[in-house]
């Protein structure tokens, strides 16, 4: 039995695979055939990979296991972690092969900037923008910088990141986040080191055994890491001890013991995934006090009256959405239903043609009005539609 993979980025999975296969023992299913054909045929880019005994890890894996299980879960990543951060490079970037070895030669290309790509929000003119003539960055901050302008472009350009009422709370938040992502930057690490990273490590790319042992890491295309810690604290002692076992020194578990006080990972985190800015900085900035936060958001709106109309604008533009929406559900449902213009809401459902419009969200004719009203009050302040609200 074996695996199929049909995906825009096979070739990206192609790469980090072998590259694991060659320079680490972190368990993988082995390549068996692949195809990087660019026909029109669907089936002519394909990878087919080994079958793996296990299950996906779950959530209720998690909950119903034992101390040793959870130990042996702690063991697997952390032997994991410790050989991705020995595998350095110079600049940061995704992996291409070439002459026979691997090399860091294309801009990056994660979950969160294909979404926004999808969405139309263009984050790849943004990213662009910082990289010139070259195809990577040698710099951390710089890289930063270029994570939170893309959120900068998709908080205003987006018109589904608003709730009604909420405007004021999640620009003020946005704003904390964006000066706490700076001061958080290690000035010391700027210029690496570069480490290869995975970019989708959740439970559903992870294949445990009986014993909660991981006997294979699934889905490598987009080369970055979001990992899975249940307890911080415990998993950094096993990862001291498998790594003062395997190299006889502790660098990963000092890196991270020194991140894990200002919530390093969740930073990192928000920044590769910008719609968890809000919950991240409202959690963990804020620490959910409500009642000091309200006279917090009043103060930082009126210091600035450009912010109110930043979220009129875009309050106003989320309503107008939802009500395009909710015509565009109605005239797709008595389109293909039959039914008449008297429908009632209660007798409409979502076809999935119509859940597909979802997914579509691009900046409306009154957003942009307003963005080049808002453009000239900002030009005339000298100041420009950036993270620095």
């Amino acid at each position: 039995m074996m695996y199929v993979f049909v995906s825009p980025g096979t070739c990206g999975q192609l790469t980090g695979a072998s590259l694991i296969a060659e320079k680490t023992s972190i368990p993988i299913p082995r390549i068996i055939a692949y195809s990087l054909d660019q026909s029109a045929d669907p089936l002519s880019t394909y990878i087919i990979l080994e079958y793996v005994a296990g299950d996906r890890l779950s959530a209720d894996r998690l909950k119903s296991a034992t101390q040793m299980q959870k130990g042996n879960l702690y063991k697997s990543l952390a032997e994991m972690y410790i050989q991705l951060r020995r595998l350095e490079f110079p600049s940061i970037g995704r992996l291409v092969r070439r002459d026979g070895g691997f090399e860091v030669d294309r801009q990056v290309v994660t979950i969160d900037t294909n979404c926004l790509q999808v969405e139309g929000l263009d984050p790849f003119a943004t990213q662009s923008s910082y990289h010139a003539d070259r195809s990577t960055l040698n710099s951390a901050n710089k890289y930063v910088d270029m994570r939170l302008q893309i959120s900068s472009n998709a908080f205003f350009k987006s018109r589904t990141n608003i709730e009604h009422g909420m405007g004021a709370s999640v620009l003020y938040h946005f704003h904390r986040f964006c000066q706490h992502a700076r001061t958080w930057t290690d000035s010391t690490l700027d210029q690496g080191p570069f480490v290869l990273v995975h970019g989708d490590l959740g439970p559903q790319n992870l294949m445990v055994n009986e014993t909660l042992d991981v006997v294979a890491v699934l889905d490598w295309e987009w080369s970055r890491v979001l990992y899975l810690l249940t307890a911080l604290s415990d998993f950094l002692r096993v990862v001291k001890d498998q790594e003062l076992r395997t190299f006889g020194n502790d660098t990963l578990c000092s890196e991270w013991t020194i991140r894990k006080d200002d919530a390093g990972p969740l930073v990192a985190n928000a920044l590769e995934n910008w719609t968890d800015i809000d919950w991240f900085a409202y959690r963990y900035l804020s620490q959910g006090r409500d009642d000091e936060l309200v006279e917090r958001i009043e103060a930082f709106m009126e210091a600035d009256p450009i912010r109110g109309f930043i979220v009129q604008m875009k309050e106003d533009d989320a309503n107008a959405y939802e009500q395009e929406l909710r015509q565009l559900e109605l005239e797709t449902w008595q389109a293909s239903a039959g039914f008449g213009n008297d429908t009632k809401d209660s007798d409409i459902f979502l076809s999935w043609k119509t859940m597909a419009l979802r997914a579509v969200h691009s900046t409306s004719m009154a957003a942009l009005a307003s963005l080049v009203v808002l453009g000239a009050f900002l030009v005339g302040r000298g100041w420009r539609l950036s993270p620095t609200l």
